[in-house]
């Protein structure tokens, strides 16, 4: 099932324990990545704050991951990339400390049902993270009860 949110979802992309990558096209046209917990794991305590700080710690380093949008406050959080920024999805899920599994390239959409619309071009998406809802949230994320056993990964930062 797809998630809810401003984006038309293309196809899945991967995914973990934890949440999805998916391909999407924004209301502009541009191709983006989500990333998009899980609405189970961001009810668990610890996971939300984990999500959103890790983004935010991602976009803060050096040559980090800029994200375009986020939500942290939806029912299933997410963030979206510009498309340009590779993997960043596939990045974020690691560093929360749990496995990514890429999706089988199939070529049809997650749907099943075709792309009907062709994506327009635009201006390719960029700067700093904006996140759309929520309360600031700060770049430490916090460990709380796991799901299946999982625990968020608490950062530790260290020179590159």
């Amino acid at each position: 099932m797809q998630p809810d949110g401003p984006y038309r979802y293309t196809h899945l992309l991967g995914g973990s324990s934890v949440g999805k990558a998916w391909a999407a096209i924004d209301q502009q046209g541009r191709f983006v990545t989500v990333a998009v917990l899980d609405a189970t794991v961001a009810a668990a305590e610890g996971w939300r704050e984990a999500f959103a700080g890790t983004v935010n710690s991602l976009a803060q380093t050096p040559g980090g991951l800029s994200f375009a949008y986020a939500d942290f406050s939806a029912t299933e959080p997410w963030v979206a990339y510009p498309a340009e920024a590779g993997a960043a999805p596939e990045k974020l899920f690691r560093a929360l400390g749990v496995d990514y599994t890429p999706a089988p390239a199939s070529g049809a959409p997650a749907s099943g049902a075709p792309v009907s619309a062709s994506p327009a071009s635009g201006a390719p998406v960029s700067g700093h993270p904006h996140p759309i809802s929520g309360s600031p949230i700060s770049g430490t994320p916090i460990s709380g009860t796991p799901i299946s056993g999982l625990q968020p990964r608490r950062w530790r930062w260290a020179p590159r």
